[in-house]
């Protein structure tokens, strides 16, 4: 068995993430034992037959078997995923600018304080009033469990006042990777009938959309990353915390420093090793793999699922080149990933293949570093020209009272800062894949009785617009109507 380089966790706010046990310094050239890419050839889960000759390597791929899915992070200021997403009001929350401090009241009704009905409420309530519970509810009083420990956990973990971007995308991110999207089952058709109708223990018939089967694989993910006592026997109990993680995490705000770089842990992930993973796993094998995109002190955790890049020049080794470097090839990459809602929208259906699937594209370049047979032996990121991309950012007028009325999440950033945080990845990571079926023990047992994979139409994610686009569109319109 090959041991990944790292055995505990630690949480961070309510984003918990996997950290390397042992820290190396993050140099250009060269990889280090952190960012080798032998990481992500894990014997047991992740078996790859790695190649790393240039021109053995595909210039593009993607996922083979599912495409990862959007879908909410579960925001913790909303209560993660004991929220009543589907309740007619919260579309008050998710559908509107209303800011958050003006929404802490409709924030907790939908989140902290409903009440939990006992199993004779919950047999008394109608199809229609099973529908708008919460994912954690749901899950619950599909076990039988009337004591609620899926809410109860979700709201000692949460509150209202937490920063916006703390959620569970540490946990959406191997279940979009790991698992095809659901289906909404116990649906009803135009007759009124359901078609293979799957019961709760107590014979209670509860519809569950796409939003709150994903929420409750997401939570399972998440749970094997909680450093808590409880989290550790999952983990004992299920054998699936194993994972491959390239790269160091980065704690220093890169935005305020003159040279971003000069901190070996916000350095990484070298870009040879990148590059190769990156097109060994997604271009050869067709499997995705985890990134946070921001390479910075923020956790942003996406689900990558497509890439292309293009060979743009070549040149001769550069001082601090690894040794052995006998040439360069310089990369443009783009590099495909499922994004999460905004204000952690959730929809009944399943996302993919239609105009509700959001994705962004994040636009590298590097180069790699090359041996006499053509081997990566190493590599180092340089600065991609967005300005085409980002130049308007630079035209916004921040001093403004509309812009000054904006969400702090909606007030589009610093340019400096885009092309700093996004300038390389911080991690990439995988994920042992949980096997939900009737064997699967412990309290997630009964996923597989309501996980069915949703079948989705020929996806070509090209003809959807990215999520920064929109973004723009959004907030654009937004300066010119106020709305």
């Amino acid at each position: 068995m090959t041991n990944p380089p790292f055995s505990k966790t630690l949480f961070i706010g309510s984003m918990a993430f996997l950290y390397a046990a042992q820290v190396y310094s993050a140099v250009p050239g060269p990889w280090d034992p952190s960012n080798d890419p032998k990481w992500f050839n894990n014997r047991e889960f992740n078996s790859l037959n790695l190649e790393y000759h240039l021109d053995h390597l595909p210039l593009e791929g993607q996922m083979k078997d599912h495409i990862a899915w959007s879908d909410s992070y579960w925001p913790s200021n909303t209560g993660g995923i004991a929220f009543r997403w589907n309740d007619p009001k919260a579309a008050q929350y998710t559908d509107t600018r209303i800011t958050d401090a003006d929404s802490v009241q409709l924030r907790e009704s939908l989140g902290f304080t409903y009440h939990l009905y006992t199993k004779q409420e919950a047999k008394a309530l109608t199809y229609d009033q099973l529908k708008v519970l919460s994912p954690a509810e749901k899950y619950d009083i599909f076990k039988g469990d009337f004591s609620y420990p899926t809410v109860k956990h979700e709201r000692a973990k949460t509150n209202t006042g937490m920063d916006y971007w703390f959620g569970i995308c540490d946990g959406w991110t191997p279940a979009a990777l790991n698992h095809a999207e659901p289906a909404p089952i116990n649906v009803k058709d135009a007759n009124g009938n359901v078609e293979n109708p799957v019961y709760s223990k107590d014979g209670i018939l509860i519809p569950f959309g796409s939003a709150d089967v994903k929420a409750m694989i997401n939570h399972y993910y998440n749970r094997t990353h909680e450093n808590s006592p409880s989290a550790y026997w999952a983990k004992k109990r299920f054998h699936i915390a194993d994972a491959a993680l390239m790269g160091t995490e980065c704690h220093t705000d890169i935005t305020k420093m003159a040279d971003p770089w000069s901190v070996a842990e916000c350095a990484d992930a070298n870009a040879g090793a990148f590059h190769i993973t990156m097109t060994n796993q997604l271009g050869r094998y067709g499997r995705g793999f985890g990134i946070d995109v921001d390479a910075g002190v923020e956790i942003w955790n996406q689900p990558v699922f497509a890439y292309k890049s293009v060979a743009i020049g070549e040149q001769g080794p550069s001082p601090g080149a690894a040794p052995g470097t006998e040439r360069e090839v310089i990369f443009n990459t783009d590099l495909y990933y499922a994004d999460d809602t905004y204000k952690g929208k959730a929809y009944w259906d399943p996302m993919v293949g239609t105009d509700n699937f959001q994705y962004d594209v994040v636009k590298y370049q590097y180069r790699v570093e090359l041996d006499h047979s053509g081997a990566i032996i190493g590599g180092e990121w340089m600065h991609r020209d967005l300005s085409a991309d980002l130049g308007w950012l630079d035209q916004i007028d921040r001093t403004s009272e509309k812009f000054k009325a904006l969400n702090d999440y909606e007030k589009p950033p610093l340019r400096h800062d885009i092309e700093v945080r996004h300038n390389r990845p911080d991690q990439l990571w995988i994920q042992r894949v949980a096997n939900f079926s009737e064997g699967f023990n412990g309290y997630y047992g009964d996923i597989y009785k309501i996980y069915r994979p949703a079948q989705p139409g020929p996806i070509d994610y090209h003809q959807v617009k990215p999520a920064t686009v929109t973004e723009r569109e959004d907030y654009e319109e937004y300066m010119r109507t106020g709305n």
